[in-house]
């Protein structure tokens, strides 16, 4: 099967995690179609039916919350977590001229923002991370795949702001990695690509690495770059050349980090990474 870009989103590895997307900027502000997974609910695109607090009052108050309150819970922190600086970039957009649609979705999401999202706590938003991280313990693939792309305060956003402490972004990016490496032996081979992200270091834009990064106790080149070879091998054995070639980037950027023995251990952690996956999808 072909690998799916839309089957994970992959986790900022910067504090530049808010980019600009015009494709949420333009998402349909009234949700029509019920979000039915996590990977739709953690996209941020899907505007809540009801308002968040009106949500997390249910859900709190729920014994045991059904996959329908918890997929529910699950896109509206991430629409009120993705949506809160859409009135800054909407500003941004219109002072460089651009487009008129862009502008009129941003806005359209900050309207939905104060209606749906106010008020909203920090600590809110680690819910995402509670709850996804009690379905990976169940047993839920899709869990242990976007566990680590929300991060351990449930925002990459806040967890930038206010990062954890050594010891415990030491424990939690061990418990984030092991589940996705389950999830890979599972068959998600986007979990792979998500393990790469987890261990490079971070740009904070194209070309300029960051000077200040939290989290450099637990990143690793060469594991990144491992993890991104058996990526891109298993995009070459599916046939899914379009995304192997558009990976080729990243893959050149991470080898040039890298001295020629180290690009030689990663080869050798690749392999074994792929021997340890007979049939990742």
């Amino acid at each position: 099967m072909a690998y799916n870009p839309h089957a994970a989103a992959t986790p900022p590895p910067s504090a530049a995690t808010a980019g600009f997307d015009s494709n949420a900027a333009q998402a349909t502000v009234a949700t029509a179609t019920p979000v039915d997974s996590i990977g739709q609910a953690l996209t941020g695109y899907w505007t809540p039916n009801r308002p968040l607090a009106a949500v997390l009052k249910d859900f709190r108050g729920t014994h045991a919350p059904g996959d329908a309150l918890q997929i529910e819970v699950l896109a509206a922190l991430s629409f009120c977590d993705a949506a809160g600086d859409a009135a800054e970039y909407a500003r941004i957009e219109r002072s460089e001229g651009g487009s008129r649609a862009i502008v009129d979705g941003l806005e359209a999401r900050h309207r939905a923002w104060i209606r749906m999202c106010q008020p909203m706590n920090a600590g809110d938003l680690r819910i995402r991370s509670e709850l996804l991280l009690a379905r990976a313990r169940a047993g839920d693939v899709d869990a242990m795949l976007n566990y680590y792309v929300v991060g351990p305060s449930g925002s990459w956003r806040q967890e930038w702001l206010n990062p954890s402490d050594a010891d415990a972004a030491t424990q939690w990016h061990a418990r984030a990695a092991d589940l996705l490496a389950e999830a890979a032996r599972r068959g998600k081979a986007a979990a792979l690509d998500v393990l790469s992200a987890a261990y490079e270091r971070p740009l904070v834009d194209a070309g300029h690495e960051s000077a200040v990064d939290p989290w450099a106790h637990v990143r690793d080149d060469v594991r990144a770059y491992a993890y991104g070879l058996a990526f891109a091998e298993h995009l070459r054995a599916h046939n899914d050349m379009a995304h192997a070639s558009y990976r080729a980037g990243t893959l050149r950027r991470l080898a040039e980090r890298l001295s020629l023995e180290d690009q030689a251990r990663a080869g050798s952690l690749s392999e074994e990474i792929r021997q340890a996956l007979p049939r990742a999808r």
